[in-house]
């Protein structure tokens, strides 16, 4: 078995942690908060920290709302459309996200409008932010898109299903050229961390201790600075120095 001295520090079920600071400025439809978007393979967590607000989701069942509040926790899936709402400028969450690795390797597709998403030249370059300003241009693309969606399931469940199934389509196409890096981060993080876990029961069976001589301990801190997130300005935990993992993947070599 690995010892201490070898294995790398990564967060609790290699997951992914960050404090976001929700976007506080207007978007094209008068709301303060996010990017509207979805992630392909991993499931996400709001946690409220601060302040109050709103998660907008749209998935096959249609538009919901779920509040925002110190305490609550509002949990998704792969392929739901959801866009953190900061309405008092005051709204801070805690984002906990499957599969340390994926989320900053790409695992994401922004509701951007039909004529922008079918081109991959245009999706990716509105992709890119470097600043406040872009950021917030593509923040309200990605708000453009979401109307779109919204307006197709108001006018009928059916409707809104062909237009997110489009959509869903779209996003694969987008994001199709990652997907032998994702099977790699999952090999090397996700499923490792299970494999170690498989490890240490097999000597609890066996009625040894040695997996518990090797308990430690270790302090996540955010880095120190923000990076513009999909829906605010991200804090991202980071593990140990020393860790294979960091805010933009897996390390080739420590």
């Amino acid at each position: 078995m690995t010892t201490a001295a070898e294995q790398s520090d990564v967060l609790p079920g290699c997951t992914l942690i960050s404090r976001v600071d929700v976007y506080r400025t207007a978007s094209i439809d008068g709301q303060r908060g996010g990017t509207p978007h979805i992630h392909l393979a991993c499931d996400e967590m709001y946690y409220g920290i601060h302040g109050t607000g709103a998660v907008e989701l749209l998935n096959y069942d249609g538009f919901h709302i779920r509040p925002v509040s110190p305490g609550d926790a509002v949990c998704f899936t792969p392929g739901t459309i959801h866009r953190a709402i900061n309405p008092a400028g005051d709204l801070v969450i805690l984002v906990i996200m499957q599969n340390k690795g994926l989320p900053e390797r790409g695992d994401v597709a922004i509701c951007m409008p039909h004529e922008t998403l079918i081109f991959a030249e245009a999706y990716e370059r509105e992709m890119k932010v470097g600043d406040d300003a872009t950021a917030r241009r593509r923040r309200d693309l990605g708000v453009q898109g979401f109307l779109e969606l919204k307006q197709a399931f108001e006018r009928s469940l059916e409707e809104g299903r062909q237009a997110l199934d489009e959509f869903y389509r779209v996003a694969i196409e987008r994001t199709r050229h990652q997907y032998a890096a994702w099977c790699q981060v999952v090999e090397q993080g996700p499923a490792a961390e299970v494999r170690r876990s498989e490890q240490i029961l097999a000597h609890l069976e066996a009625g040894s201790i040695e997996s518990l001589r090797q308990g430690r301990a270790f302090t996540a801190e955010t880095g120190p600075h923000t990076s513009f997130g999909y829906c605010g300005n991200i804090h991202a935990y980071n593990p140990a120095a020393k860790s294979r993992f960091t805010p933009e993947g897996i390390r080739d070599r420590l």
